[in-house]
């Protein structure tokens, strides 16, 4: 599974990145919105993470797009600010606030359905 990770605090990044690559999975990184788009159209991704205040576009705003450009792509906000439940209005399939357990997400990330094959 390919896990993008976003985030502009890099602690945040290098934590979380490390954590999934522990667990088995690959994992790309960026720092704002706008990165995470581009990376988007680069490479393909299973599950985005992504942070809710960020410079040029909130993780709100990414999850939305996300949501439009690549409804099959499973999203997992988090955030220390108290708008947590934002991510599920924007289309986040879960959120987390800040400090989290980093063994809930892992549960969460292997328990994520496997995307539908269109046409099947």
């Amino acid at each position: 599974m390919n896990i993008l990770i976003v985030d502009d605090d890099n602690e945040t990044v290098d934590l979380l990145e490390s954590s999934v690559t522990f667990w088995g999975y690959s994992a790309g990184k960026a720092n704002n919105g706008r990165q995470a788009l581009k990376m988007l159209q680069q490479k393909p991704y299973d599950v985005v993470i992504t942070d809710a205040q960020m410079p040029e576009m909130t993780g709100f705003e990414l999850c939305k797009q996300v949501c439009f450009r690549y409804p099959h792509m499973y999203i997992i906000g988090i955030t220390g600010c108290l708008e947590a439940k934002k991510f599920k209005e924007a289309g986040a399939d879960v959120f987390f606030r800040k400090p989290f357990p980093l063994d809930e997400l892992h549960a969460v990330l292997k328990n994520i359905p496997p995307p539908l094959q269109a046409g099947i």
